[in-house]
């Protein structure tokens, strides 16, 4: 039957791409939890969070293993005093010859291949053997925290062809991370107007237009990761038609399980 058919497949993509957006809230929750406690100041990364479900634990570790080019260790389980984890590592870290091997007593149980690995311990081990790991890998096992790519610029001309199919396209290259960078865009503009938008200390409005007479309506946001200038310093830095370069990244917004791919000013260079 054609229709059940159809209607399974519907089921079956809705119900992965819900997978997708909860293992992306995930990932994101990990990230921002290791840099509030400092852990990526280690040579190996260890999270212990019972929410994230077994399905994504993976995910996970493999995103912070990507984000900070370390290995990384997740707990992805509780059961009657028993603890699973998940682990991923780097190329030229063997997770269990380098990391697992010397803390074998310390394990129910541990097993997989170099890169990836699982492993159980009981509870009343497991701070002792944190401890224990985090110290022994920050000590003997060197972490080459600038190994990976680095960012791809791409010079475009004309804006318009940075449209929501190429940023699809673009993403086909990921997963990004550590060793796929994100490429970023460099477009020259003809910075038409500046003004300030809602709160001037936070926000400017600029109007741009490229070589081709395309126009563009941006927010900048001074609470940015990246960007933090105020109105009244653009106003100091641009001057109307004046011509500025604009390095852009993309990122993927999530809103009640829909994903909206959306372009963000990371930095600016003006002309000599």
């Amino acid at each position: 039957n054609v229709k059940e058919v159809e209607s399974l497949c519907d089921l079956v993509e809705n119900l992965n791409n819900q997978r997708k957006l909860l293992a992306g809230r995930h990932k994101k929750n990990s990230l921002e939890y290791v840099y509030a406690n400092n852990l990526h100041n280690n040579n190996v990364v260890i999270i212990a969070n019972p929410d994230i479900p077994d399905w994504v634990i993976g995910l996970v570790a493999w995103a912070l293993k990507e984000e900070f080019g370390k290995p990384a260790i997740c707990l992805w389980g509780y059961k009657d005093g028993v603890y699973k984890w998940s682990c991923r590592s780097i190329e030229w870290v063997h997770i269990l010859e380098d990391v697992l091997q010397p803390f074998k007593d310390y394990l129910l149980w541990f097993g997989w291949h170099a890169w990836a690995a699982w492993f159980s311990i009981s509870e009343e081990l497991l701070p002792e053997f944190i401890q224990q790991v985090t110290n022994y890998v920050n000590a003997y096992i060197n972490i080459d925290v600038n190994a990976g790519t680095k960012n791809t610029i791409w010079e475009v001309s004309n804006f318009s062809l940075i449209n929501k199919q190429f940023l699809e396209t673009v993403n086909l290259l990921g997963p990004f991370g550590r060793m796929n960078e994100k490429p970023i865009f460099y477009v020259e503009w003809e910075v038409v107007s500046i003004k300030a938008f809602w709160d001037a200390n936070k926000n400017t409005k600029l109007i741009l237009k490229d070589y081709y007479n395309n126009t563009i309506e941006v927010l900048l946001r001074a609470t940015s990761a990246t960007f933090d200038y105020t109105y009244e310093e653009l106003l100091d830095i641009f001057v109307p038609w004046e011509r500025a370069a604009f390095i852009w990244y993309f990122d993927v917004n999530e809103f009640r399980w829909e994903e909206t791919t959306v372009l963000l000013v990371d930095d600016f260079i003006m002309p000599n």
